[in-house]
């Protein structure tokens, strides 16, 4: 096991055996790489703490998860992290899932926030938070406002950080990710070769890893760019332009908009006629009931989402670029480009 990429840290006795499957699979340059990683999680959501709960296990050094200044009792009635005496002791949320993530992993550190998702709405007051402090921001689309959100992910793209949006609902759930302009990953994928009919080895040896960039596109371009004059509603995720709508909607103050709405509004978008009769009003009916969030597509697609922060960290697998949505009646998820 090579160290040579960490020459200043090494895994202990106690952390190899702790992470010993993982170690299997991505190898101790990886795990070094996210044992000292850092992760901002913003939003007491399912999906958030789902994907926290995963990377606290995959042994990320530092979580912080950050809660709003209301209290939220229907957060505390779905979230497997708050237990009844975490409710008795009149601990918040985010204090909750944060005591139950530590006893998961000793060797992190899992907090709760001394700022509040509010406060995040100050230009000056986000940048210090965010500083250099953290390497991958987990945004919940839910509880955050896209102003917000717009503007942390400008302030992650200014410095290299890894951003992600994520969000679940009654029928579906998604996540957006931007990594920035040039994100770079080793491609260990490696090219049939026609003259070697024998080369079926699973091992790495005889593979050429070769270094890829992708390009990412930032939350605000994502939303009003994108063009859908290529939309085929069987082969396209119906609710991608859903999505571009309700956030450049929400820029605007408009956080309850109604199904007529929306669908005007998704006319509008670049190419816009192609959707006038891919997404009907029986299906924008459907991907705006926020009545639930629930927690069997928190599962999923937090856990899609935990892979990708790994991805983020270790540079070692291609990442999704850049839209992931999961449709509970279909069943699949599809991965869109946006922008």
């Amino acid at each position: 096991m090579s160290e040579t990429d960490h020459p200043n840290m090494k895994l202990t006795e106690a952390q190899a055996e702790m992470y010993d499957r993982q170690l299997r699979v991505w190898g101790v340059s990886t795990q070094l790489k996210i044992a000292r990683s850092r992760a901002l999680v913003i939003g007491p959501s399912p999906t958030n703490f789902e994907c926290a709960k995963n990377v606290v296990l995959a042994g990320v050094s530092k979580v912080v998860l950050c809660g709003g200044k209301e209290k939220e009792e229907e957060q505390e009635k779905m979230n497997f992290l708050v237990s009844l005496e975490d409710s008795a002791k009149k601990l918040t949320v985010v204090e909750a899932a944060a005591k139950s993530l530590q006893e998961m992993n000793p060797f992190g550190e899992v907090s709760a926030a001394s700022f509040k998702i509010e406060d995040l709405g100050d230009e000056s007051i986000a940048g210090s938070i965010i500083g250099n402090n953290y390497d991958v921001v987990i945004c919940c689309g839910r509880r955050v406002r896209a102003d917000i959100v717009k503007q942390l992910n400008e302030l992650c793209r200014e410095r290299k950080i890894a951003f992600f949006l994520t969000e679940c609902n009654s029928h579906h759930g998604y996540f957006f990710s931007d990594l920035g302009d040039a994100f770079e990953y080793v491609n260990k994928k490696q090219a049939p070769d026609n003259n070697n009919n024998n080369n079926t080895d699973d091992n790495d040896e005889g593979k050429n890893p070769s270094t890829m960039t992708k390009v990412f596109e930032s939350f605000a371009n994502a939303i009003e760019k994108t063009s859908f004059a290529n939309f085929k509603p069987k082969r396209n995720c119906k609710f991608t332009p859903i999505f571009c709508v309700l956030k450049k909607l929400e820029l605007i103050g408009k956080t309850k908009a109604t199904v007529e709405e929306v669908q005007e509004s998704i006319s509008k978008l670049p190419g816009g006629d192609k959707l006038v009769n891919g997404v009907t009003l029986e299906d924008l009916a459907l991907f705006l009931d926020n009545s639930i969030e629930m927690p069997a597509i928190a599962a999923i697609v937090g856990g899609l989402l935990a892979n990708e922060v790994i991805k983020s960290i270790s540079h070692a697998e291609e990442p999704v670029c850049n839209f992931f949505c999961f449709d509970v009646l279909s069943g699949k998820g599809t991965i869109e480009k946006l922008g």
